[in-house]
């Protein structure tokens, strides 16, 4: 599915409905009919399929995106350490103990969710152009391998070039 998605369009196109179903049913319908067997089916996790069908579709049909969409996978090969930086800041800005902002109303969620990637999306290319690894992914390979692993990116590489 993921080489030729076009080839598979009735099982993405159920993916899509099939994640979309259970979102609404786990958020609507097990709250209000009180069905506590249902919660094992409908689930909000189920959406995800619904996520990676769509974008599968997307870059299937528009491939000149792939190119446009280069910083995203720079902050997935930092996957490991842009997660431990998001909860370190999520801890130190809205715990009682740090400096405790309190919550972020839904309605600013999404756009302070879309600022704190494009952030983590520019410091991983930054980072990646200079190093081979994010930090915590250089720490997991060493301990993984035994010995230090090089850390170091090639010289030809720079950052201007890792950009979209």
């Amino acid at each position: 599915m993921f080489d030729d998605p076009l080839a598979h369009t009735r099982v993405l196109a159920a993916m899509v409905v099939f994640g979309v179903t259970s979102w609404l049913a786990g958020n609507w319908l097990v709250p209000r009919v009180n069905i506590d067997a249902l919660l094992f089916l409908f689930r909000d996790q189920w959406l995800t399929f619904a996520y990676v069908a769509a974008a599968l579709f997307l870059l299937a049909r528009m491939p000149g995106l792939t190119g446009r969409l280069r910083f995203v996978g720079n902050a997935g090969r930092m996957a490991l350490s842009n997660y431990l930086l998001q909860i370190a800041a999520i801890d130190l800005l809205f715990s009682g103990y740090a400096v405790g902002l309190g919550h972020i109303r839904p309605v600013i969620g999404p756009a302070a969710a879309l600022t704190c990637f494009a952030a983590e999306a520019l410091f991983s290319t930054a980072w990646l152009a200079r190093f081979r690894f994010g930090p915590a992914e250089w720490l997991w390979r060493s301990l993984t391998y035994g010995r230090m692993q090089p850390m170091r990116a090639d010289a030809s590489r720079s950052f201007l070039t890792e950009l979209p």
